[in-house]
């Protein structure tokens, strides 16, 4: 069984050799899988000696169109294996991982299966549970594969299906700039696609740390909701941010002081929501594509 894992990535080399590097690691044999890795940026190019100590095969693919779902189309479109698997640049893949994905599509009887695995939140800075208000809020809305799974959706941060699925769906829609994940797994689903989560195929993920990078994913997602909803159907922006403060206080698993560095931070971002949408609404500016 011949996987293939695919990466887009934008001016994030670092990260990306190391999630590379754990590739290298993986105890499913390097002889059957490949990696390909899609730059975003093509003026920004891939390090010299970003693949000089790996043993597994790395191609870099230039993806000229912005986005990174046009980036994961342009990687697909050259894969050589039976089995797609995405994950980001910023992803640390567990060593079984690979292992894991292939043994759930050696004994699926389905050639429709559509895989969803963990995506466990780390820190680069500080310890567990001493995050600073940024890492906090992410901590709480960052990426819950769980929850989306119950939706029979995921994040492509960990997701892997049969080239089938992808090939019969025609890819990610590459206009988004967010919430593609959700929107091609729902369009596979209908399709007849099989949705299965396995805890145990898990990649590690970094906390944002910084307001900046927040305020960046959080306008992106805003403009990507009206582009595919509408403004009347996004109103909800507009409201105070009461379920997600209900949610981080249900969380009684983490101390407080974490739950009350979420909670502040979830006004700084409902904030910037509602600055995004009004600034859409008007005409003001464009929509965020980073």
């Amino acid at each position: 069984m011949k996987l293939s894992v695919i990466i887009p990535t934008f001016r994030d080399w670092q990260r990306l050799s190391l999630c590379l590097h754990a590739l290298e690691q993986q105890s499913w044999s390097k002889n059957d899988f490949e990696v390909i890795v899609a730059n975003n940026d093509p003026a920004d190019h891939a390090p010299d000696d970003l693949c000089n100590d790996l043993t597994i095969q790395v191609q870099v693919i230039e993806a000229h169109q912005k986005g990174s779902y046009a980036a994961r189309n342009a990687g697909a479109a050259i894969a050589s294996g039976q089995i797609l698997c995405f994950t980001d640049a910023d992803c640390v893949p567990s060593v079984d991982w690979l292992t894991n994905i292939a043994r759930h599509f050696a004994e699926s009887d389905s050639c429709q299966l559509l895989l969803s695995g963990d995506v466990v939140m780390f820190s680069e800075h500080h310890p567990d549970y001493q995050y600073n208000f940024a890492e906090s809020y992410d901590f709480f809305f960052g990426i819950s594969q769980k929850d989306y799974a119950a939706r029979q959706v995921a994040c492509t941060a960990n997701l892997s299906m049969h080239r089938e699925v992808f090939d019969s769906v025609g890819g990610y829609d590459g206009r988004l700039f967010s919430g593609g994940d959700v929107e091609f797994c729902s369009r596979a689903v209908k399709a007849g696609a099989l949705f299965q989560f396995d805890q145990s195929c898990f990649v590690k993920h970094p906390l944002r740390h910084t307001f900046k990078s927040l305020l960046v994913k959080s306008r992106r997602v805003i403009g990507a909701r009206i582009q595919r909803q509408g403004y009347i159907k996004s109103i909800g922006t507009l409201m105070p941010p009461l379920y997600r403060i209900v949610k981080i206080a249900q969380v009684d698993t983490v101390p407080w002081g974490l739950r009350l560095k979420g909670m502040a931070s979830t006004f700084v971002i409902k904030a910037a929501q509602i600055s995004e949408y009004v600034s859409l609404l008007l005409k003001l500016k464009k929509a965020e594509n980073r």
